[in-house]
């Protein structure tokens, strides 16, 4: 509504969601949520940093007491104590584990920022990158993922009963397909060109008509009842062949006008009649074909797992260049698919939209929703695409790599700095003429926790140079 301005005429506005369901209260939740989960990797760190302390503690009071007790005097002079005391400070400060705890937050923090920039939004923080790495096999959704999201309706092929009334055929398919239209890009572009048919037909709908018991089953179709005016109720129903026979209906033609044709075909049934059938144009994106050849030659294996017809599915599949896994598999088919992938121990990645691929999206290892203005489409996912192009599924790869391999090389470079310090803390190395003083302590831990903090910015520059 911002920049708008109601020239004439009544505004009806409809609150849909309250404040901490909208999208920008989720993307929040998602950003905080990035930064306090943990992963295996944080908790084998906090356990190290458990014991490390113990440790250090430990050293800390017993060698200075045993160094006081070392000296021939029965009485220990203030210059013992003095001595005892610098030797203990020495010890707790050279071995803080300031620079062993940012190694992993400072990394993930970084990456989570870049890849924000670049319209990626990665929750789960660490244990999204950790994933990542691991993920050998990325399976993709077709419509909204490979395809585009803006889906037009090439055909309108109503039966022979309803030929001759077009217009009650389009308000019956955009009364059940109202509430689908921001949910599925097929049901948005179906209820938009219905509604741009009728013109003022569907404002006097909306004036006058009912509807009740409408039902949306993802990834099939959408039903309901419908009453125009004060004319009787009718049963309509919207969506695949398999839905319409499942609600009863079978006279539907067995041929169809979009095979091979690059179309996808939605079919409309009446009060228990075949009514007729939708064809709607669906092309691949752009970036498709390049993207799944990135990702083939960087070691991936790529598949589609769609719930449109296998005619479809082969061919956006052929364009692409990757194997059909499934095609008019229903939201259980897919969670199915997922996890038999995973029985072997690989972890998969899944690249979806609409909520008919919440279950798959959060059943694999890392989930990736493409963002279509709608909130509820990016349940179950770990990674947000939020500009729609799937060539960042490549992008996402490449900044887990950089960044584990700055968490590796943070954690390697932490751990030889606080077993050095604490040597030299101790004394061992006092024999050779060195003594540390806890100035000496103070400044090394400083500068180790600068130099942890350097290597952020340092990432940073190398993920803002990825192409």
């Amino acid at each position: 509504m911002g920049g708008t301005r109601n020239l004439h005429g009544r505004l009806v506005c409809v609150v849909k969601n309250e404040k901490g369901q909208s999208f920008y209260s989720k993307l929040l939740g998602s950003v905080a949520d990035s930064s306090a989960t943990k992963s295996d990797g944080d908790a084998l760190l906090d356990d190290i940093i458990k014991y490390f302390l113990t440790a250090v503690i430990f050293f800390a009071i017993v060698l200075p007491i045993l160094e006081v007790f070392s000296y021939n005097s029965l009485h220990p002079n203030y210059q013992y104590i003095r001595s005892a005391v610098a030797r203990s400070m020495t010890i707790l400060m050279s071995a803080c584990p300031c620079a062993l705890g940012l190694a992993i937050p400072s990394a993930v923090a970084t990456a989570v920022y870049s890849a924000q920039k670049r319209g990626l939004l990665i929750t789960g923080g660490a244990s999204t990158i950790q994933k990542l790495v691991k993920v050998r096999s990325v399976i993709f959704d077709k419509t909204g993922t490979l395809t585009g999201d803006n889906l037009t309706v090439s055909d309108f092929l109503p039966s022979p009963q309803w030929a001759c009334r077009e217009n009650t055929l389009w308000t019956l398919i955009c009364a059940v397909e109202v509430n689908d239209a921001t949910g599925h890009p097929l049901g948005k572009s179906i209820f938009s060109s219905g509604v741009k048919y009728l013109g003022e037909d569907w404002l006097r709908f909306q004036a006058h008509g009912e509807t009740r018991d409408i039902c949306s089953s993802a990834g099939q179709g959408v039903s309901g009842n419908v009453r125009i005016a004060k004319d009787e109720w009718h049963y309509v129903i919207v969506g695949s062949s398999q839905y319409l026979k499942a609600a009863g209906i079978n006279d539907i033609p067995d041929h169809g006008d979009a095979v091979g044709s690059g179309k996808i075909e939605a079919r409309v049934g009446v009060d228990g009649c075949y009514a007729g059938k939708i064809l709607v144009s669906d092309t691949v994106k752009a970036e498709a074909q390049s993207t799944i050849a990135a990702l083939t030659s960087s070691g991936y294996k790529c598949s589609l797992l769609t719930g449109d017809m296998a005619d479809e599915a082969h061919r956006v599949a052929s364009h692409v260049g990757i194997p059909v896994l499934a095609s008019q598999a229903s939201p259980t088919d897919k969670l199915a698919f997922i996890n038999a992938s995973k029985k072997n121990g690989n972890a998969v990645a899944m690249v979806g939209d609409g909520l008919n691929d919440a279950p798959s999206l959060a059943a694999a290892d890392v989930g990736f929703a493409v963002y279509h203005n709608n909130a509820l489409a990016t349940t179950g996912a770990s990674i947000m695409i939020l500009n729609s192009r799937i060539d960042l599924v490549c992008l996402a790869f490449k900044i887990a790599e950089l960044t584990n391999q700055q968490i590796t090389f943070n954690l390697r470079w932490t751990a030889a700095y606080n077993l050095l310090a604490f040597v030299m803390a101790v004394g061992w190395i006092k024999p050779f003429g060195f003594a540390m003083t806890p100035s000496v302590a103070a400044a090394m831990m400083s500068t180790s926790s600068i130099f942890i903090t350097a290597q952020s910015f340092r990432l940073r520059t190398r993920l803002d140079n990825l192409p």
